[in-house]
């Protein structure tokens, strides 16, 4: 930067994020220069500024005048918008980090692990772990970025398939979310530790593309199967979605840096982590409501067998009632056939004992 058609002594810079973060004039996540310091005590004149750009992947270099004024105001509402997401993502990983813990569903554990990977990368982007965390790990700030994308899509796409999947129904394209984890995980970790950024980055961006596109397909199938929690799927990762084709496109240097493709993947990324939580909040009430149903079916069934055993008894009880009335009946015909055979035996003998003397009376009374 120095006074154009006259002499003098010209200020110089070094910054980027192969630097430490202290060695920058300004604290701010951007390259931001203090170019005012050279107009201080001085009347108003034109400046020339060079810039030189040495990067080892795609870049855009957008450059922007502000007064100090302005600069501060934008730096205050910037600050405020990722201070909002920061404490939304926050709030939502302990929040749904305690459901899991609750619950052991593992659903919620790809939740959570996107939502750290994601909102991690976010804040990466844009240079905020680089100020607070690492500020001196120029390196792993690189790296970091490879790793973190890498993840949260593997994390992203675990959720998708478990959310989808039910015990008679699979979506389509789907293989285990825990084998498909467990395959490209340590292929992320790879690619973020041993291959340059520039090839680095572009795997993890191909990478999220494909799974993104995947996970669309298992989403619209299971939306037009008539899947109601689909279609909150569907709205959230379709914005996250599109951050993610605005972010491919400007690694691309395909779209230009803009407020819009500034801030598409944070909004994005945060209207989705709150969609999810939705959702995920409305299929654990779904749950609780069907162990209270089962609960309820299980009192329901306990009930009935006690009825039935009772009924049982009560059937028991009047077989055996019955069993005895058939044995008394029996006992009581073979007792009054038992009295008819003595009463008969006793009416022969007393026949036979009466039959002489009336026969001797009658020879006696007859001429």
């Amino acid at each position: 930067l120095g006074p154009q058609g006259e002499r003098g002594a010209w200020q110089h810079w070094a910054v980027g994020d192969k630097r430490p973060f202290a060695q920058r004039p300004i604290t701010e996540q951007h390259l931001a220069l203090p170019v005012g310091k050279a107009l201080d005590g001085q009347a108003p004149q034109r400046l020339s500024v060079y810039v030189r750009v040495s990067t080892s992947s795609s870049m855009q270099l957008p450059l922007r005048l502000m007064s100090v004024q302005a600069f501060e105001r934008s730096e205050r509402l910037r600050g405020l918008l990722f201070g909002a997401y920061l404490g939304l993502m926050t709030g939502l990983f302990i929040y749904n980090l305690v459901i899991w813990a609750a619950v052991r569903e593992r659903q919620y554990g790809w939740h959570v692990g996107w939502i750290f990977s994601f909102g991690l990368f976010v804040l990466s982007l844009d240079g905020f772990t680089f100020q607070y965390l690492w500020p001196e790990a120029t390196q792993w700030n690189d790296r970091v970025l490879i790793l973190l994308l890498g993840t949260g899509v593997v994390m992203a796409s675990g959720f998708i398939i478990d959310f989808l999947s039910t015990e008679s129904e699979v979506p389509p394209l789907a293989a285990s979310a825990a084998k498909e984890a467990l395959y490209l995980l340590p292929a992320v970790l790879v690619v973020a530790t041993f291959l340059p950024y520039s090839i680095g980055i572009r795997m993890a961006i191909a990478l999220s593309m494909l799974l993104v596109l995947r996970a669309q397909i298992m989403i619209a199938v299971a939306v037009v199967r008539g899947n109601r929690q689909a279609r909150i799927l569907m709205v959230a990762f379709l914005l996250v979605s599109l951050g993610g084709v605005v972010l491919a496109t400007q690694r691309f240097g395909i779209t230009e840096y803009n407020v819009v493709t500034q801030h598409w993947t944070l909004v994005g990324s945060a209207i989705e982590v709150i969609l999810l939580s939705l959702a995920l909040g409305e299929r654990l009430i779904h749950a609780r409501q069907l162990a209270a149903s089962a609960v309820h079916l299980a009192a329901l069934n306990e009930n009935l067998s006690h009825s039935n055993a009772a009924l049982t008894n009560s059937r028991q009880l009047a077989e055996e009632r019955l069993s005895a009335l058939v044995r008394l009946q029996d006992r009581l015909r073979l007792d009054t056939e038992a009295r008819d055979r003595e009463r008969l035996r006793f009416l022969a003998s007393a026949v036979h004992d009466l039959k002489q003397p009336l026969q001797a009376i009658a020879a006696l009374l007859l001429p």
